[in-house]
């Protein structure tokens, strides 16, 4: 049975690229006072498709990992 690195991106779910994805650190600031959260999600580096915003670098690739992946034909 294989079993997935849950501290590993899987391909990109939209282009089915198998590189190495990058978990990238967003700051963003809520609202004008109050402190920036730090916000992370990964990013394909074949065709610029992003995962959603995630508090830790756990939940994003988590999140990426659960999106339904393509499979294409003869490759």
């Amino acid at each position: 049975m294989n079993s997935i690195d849950p501290t590993r991106p899987l391909e990109c779910p939209f282009c089915n690229f198998a590189g190495d994805a990058v978990i990238k650190l967003e700051r963003r600031d809520e609202a004008p006072g109050s402190p920036n959260v730090d916000a992370f999600y990964i990013i394909c580096h074949k065709c610029g498709a992003a995962g959603p915003l995630e508090l830790t670098s756990h939940d994003a690739i988590w999140q990426w990992n659960q999106a339904p992946r393509r499979r294409l034909l003869g490759g």
